[in-house]
């Protein structure tokens, strides 16, 4: 598992949430099933710092997804919004290289343009 699967593994895992009529309570987490996976506690520490920092987790008596995170896991979450970026960037590449190629084609008429006025 790389760090932005074991970002969205730890975040999923944070919004599982209990609806009952009266009442709306998240379910604590289970913490068992997350160290199965993330074994090195300074390494969930970071995890969970890092999703503080961007705002996804708050920290309280225990770490709370916020709305904003809710939202994040449910349009992919980090590993969705890194796709996102790879693929802006390969656009963005490609966006490039297109007006390099444009930019030389034009250059190269325009010279073969300035040839044939001059021979003429």
């Amino acid at each position: 598992m790389n760090t932005n699967q074991k970002l969205d593994f730890l975040l999923s895992n944070l919004n599982i949430e209990t609806y009952t009529p009266q009442t709306m309570t998240a379910r604590i987490p289970d913490w068992q099933y997350i160290r199965s996976i993330i074994t090195n506690m300074d390494e969930e520490t970071e995890l969970l710092y890092k999703l503080a920092q961007d705002g996804y987790v708050r920290k309280e008596h225990n770490s709370i997804i916020t709305i904003e995170g809710r939202l994040f896991i449910e349009r992919g979450g980090y590993v969705a919004k890194q796709k996102r970026e790879t693929v802006t960037l390969y656009f963005k590449r490609v966006q490039t290289w297109s007006i390099v190629v444009g930019t030389a084609l034009a250059g190269a008429y325009a010279l073969y343009q300035l040839i044939q006025a001059l021979i003429h």
